[in-house]
């Protein structure tokens, strides 16, 4: 599933407004994560026992979100030819965190949801090419797991 060179126009475009506050759209994403899919919280070993205010108020939270915005930021500006990036990050997923592919799936429509409440004008054309990027990257990195 490639995307056309006007798709990662919209997702780049619109990835310019998170690159500007990664770790605010970061920290936002996952406490969104951790709402909406509680169990995934469990594979955070820094935030397994913490409330919801003690997510709200977690500096580590906040860092975090800053990395995985700025991994996905690296991903998508090479517009899927990723494999270079996306190998070492589906070998610690897999067998050092434990992570399950699928909740890569449920943070790329978490990353959605925030991305459309955050910037109005993100609309249906921009998620719609958003989500076929981000299931492009997480098919790729399903394909280069081992569990």
């Amino acid at each position: 599933m490639a995307l056309s060179e006007g798709e990662w126009g919209l997702v780049l475009k619109a990835w310019g407004n998170v690159e500007s506050d990664p770790a605010g759209v970061g920290q936002a994403v996952l406490l969104r994560l951790f709402h909406d899919h509680k169990e995934t919280q469990n594979h955070f070993p820094k935030f397994k026992n913490l409330s919801a205010a003690e997510l709200q108020s977690s500096g580590d939270v906040r860092t975090h979100g800053q990395v995985v915005v700025n991994k996905l930021t690296e991903l998508l500006k090479k517009k899927g030819n990723h494999a270079d990036i996306l190998k070492p990050l589906a070998e610690s997923h897999s067998k050092k965190h434990k992570i399950p592919v699928q909740n890569f799936e449920l943070i790329s429509e978490v990353i959605v949801k925030v991305m459309s409440e955050k910037m109005p004008d993100f609309g249906a054309d921009g998620q719609a090419a958003l989500r076929k990027a981000l299931k492009v990257v997480v098919t790729d990195l399903g394909n280069l797991y081992e569990c």
